[in-house]
């Protein structure tokens, strides 16, 4: 084990519950009772980017957008820049491809352009994946229309120019 410190998650569960940050004795006294239930990762710092994607291998489609989490809440995306990345992109389909992943899903990086590393991956749309389709980018609704073999292309469009996107909550009263 390398560094003064890793980061410890189960192999399957939701929104990072039990995640945490170890120091490495704790590591080494932990890892003989981990067993194949729990991931070790290195600790990655730089900007954190969720990246939306859809792919298509029976029609060789495939769309992909960036989404800079500038402000998160309970782990959701509620505020983000959406941008086009061709290295992202570029990502996206070689994962879509090793995993044999059809349809829409999304994954989360950290790092900087050239040194991104995989830091969850998600074979579904995520929570944060409707600031996208603000932006012209429906993956949701082209999951769904695939499933329906339905025309799913209009639903994506490229990004001139990066869209800034905020999500706003409000109550309703039901009584």
């Amino acid at each position: 084990l390398m560094g003064e410190a890793h980061f410890l998650k189960p192999r399957a569960g939701t929104g990072s519950q039990g995640a945490r940050k170890v120091t490495t004795t704790e590591m080494e006294r932990l890892l003989p009772s981990l067993g194949s239930d729990w991931i070790v990762q290195e600790i990655c710092g730089g900007q954190e980017v969720t990246v939306d994607a859809f792919h298509d291998p029976l029609n060789h489609f495939f769309r992909a957008v960036a989404r800079d989490r500038l402000e998160v809440k309970s782990g959701v995306s509620t505020k983000c820049r959406v941008r086009e990345d061709g290295e992202l992109e570029a990502l996206a389909h070689q994962l879509a491809t090793k995993l044999e992943v059809a349809g829409a899903f999304c994954f989360q990086v950290l790092g900087e352009p050239g040194h991104w590393r995989i830091i969850d991956v998600n074979s579904r749309p995520g929570a944060g994946t409707a600031i996208s389709a603000a932006c012209g980018n429906d993956f949701s609704a082209a999951l769904i229309a695939r499933w329906l073999r339905s025309d799913y292309t209009a639903l994506f469009q490229r990004l001139a120019v990066p869209a800034i996107v905020t999500r706003q909550y409000t109550e309703f009263r039901m009584n």
